[in-house]
């Protein structure tokens, strides 16, 4: 996990608590809604997505990518890194307070 993260060493705790939660959970459909900064493919990693039939989306992409959204897709978690504040995103509950990433998820 360490090489993953090499940039980011002290995140490794919040990445290994959010994929702990979503597997707990058995959730398959996990939104994303990150800025910029977050690597996103320790999560992908992590949860084994898609070979583990995991489904990741950026629920946050630029406005002229909407028409390409998986209209089909319904997360049962969501991965936020700018969501302070917000007790639910996308009728999800927050879940759990981690320093950096914060899930939303119905357990």
């Amino acid at each position: 996990m360490s090489f993953l993260l090499a940039t980011k060493l002290a995140l490794a705790d919040d990445y290994q608590l959010t994929v702990s939660a979503i597997r707990d959970a058995g959730c398959a459909q996990v939104g994303l809604n990150a800025g910029a900064e977050f690597l996103e493919y320790p999560l992908w990693w992590l949860l084994d997505a898609p070979q583990s039939d995991v489904r990741i989306e950026v629920l946050n992409s630029d406005e002229r990518l909407q028409p390409y959204a998986g209209f089909s897709f319904s997360p049962c978690a969501v991965v936020c890194t700018q969501c302070e504040g917000q007790p639910t995103y996308r009728f999800l509950p927050f879940s759990a307070q981690n320093d950096w990433i914060r899930p939303f998820m119905d357990r």
